[in-house]
């Protein structure tokens, strides 16, 4: 149980869920940065109360799409957890910090 093949998958696992996380946190970022930099930007005419509807249901269905991806995220690593607990004999360093790692990016994602 305890090879070298062993610990070259379970590090090399760990070391994916680690990068996939600086990449999301990398576009989060850069998403987070062009809307700063758009936001000074005021809109001249007044707006049309159809307009404004518009923009109103647009925000609320956006928020209610995020919110259900950010729940079934939560919930993949709630899965992830059980089954490596299941899995593995108790609970393994690997899939605390994979978890860990998960549910740290989708709360950043949501802030």
């Amino acid at each position: 149980e305890y090879s070298d093949g062993y610990y070259k998958i379970t590090i090399g696992w760990l070391l994916v869920c680690l990068l996939t996380m600086a990449t999301q946190i990398l576009i989060v970022s850069v998403i987070i940065r062009a809307c700063i930099a758009k936001s000074n930007a005021c809109i001249e005419h007044p707006i049309s109360i159809a307009d404004r509807w518009t923009l109103r249901l647009s925000k609320a269905s956006a928020v209610v799409v995020a919110g259900t991806f950010m729940g079934r995220e939560l919930m993949d690593s709630v899965n992830f957890a059980m089954i490596g607990e299941l899995l593995e004999a108790g609970r393994g360093r690997e899939t605390a910090i994979s978890c860990t790692t998960r549910i740290l990016t989708t709360v950043l994602i949501a802030v």
